[in-house]
């Protein structure tokens, strides 16, 4: 079952998985359960299933992947816009600015080790949001505290989305 915003799993920094120790092969399935089981959903991070752990699985164009430990070594200087959506906030979608590309380390289901550039934008997206959650960061957290504040007495109380009128939210790597 997905966590939603503001569940303490969803705000806290996960803890690196020793992968001798994790069972993989049952947060794998955890994981690649909810996102096949959720609407346009191409991603689930462990902190939305409540395990504050440094893993995420995705499913796009193919390729499924569970990624263990990612960490962002470099990034593009072009960001670009997209709206994203996040199961963990009920249906709201923001217009969020980031990179391009990414370079990226992290260790695949089977143990092995990878360091790979991120050419495609709509991947490296993916790997940015995904390690947001891992961070303990929501997309609405990039907003200014006003806007944030307004944002979430809109989401507390429930009230549609699209009642709120937000500006564009840079989500920056800096």
């Amino acid at each position: 079952m997905i966590k939603a915003y503001p569940e303490d799993c969803l705000l806290k920094q996960s803890s690196e998985i020793d992968i001798d120790e994790y069972n993989l092969r049952t947060l794998r399935k955890e994981l690649s359960d909810v996102q096949e089981g959720s609407f346009n959903a191409v991603a689930v991070a462990a902190p939305q299933v409540g395990e504050n752990v440094r893993a995420f699985f995705y499913s796009w164009e193919g390729v499924e992947k569970l990624v263990v430990n990612p960490v962002i070594t470099a990034w593009s200087k072009d960001y670009i816009p997209a709206i994203e959506g996040c199961l963990s906030l009920k249906g709201w979608y923001f217009k969020v600015y980031r990179p391009k590309q990414i370079v990226v380390r992290y260790t695949d289901f089977y143990g092995k080790d990878h360091k790979e550039m991120v050419r495609d934008p709509f991947v490296a997206r993916i790997f940015l949001h995904e390690i947001d959650h891992l961070n303990g960061t929501l997309i609405p957290f990039y907003m200014n505290d006003l806007e944030f504040e307004r944002w979430e007495s809109y989401y507390e109380q429930d009230k549609s989305p699209a009642e709120f009128k937000t500006g564009i939210i840079t989500a920056s790597m800096v």
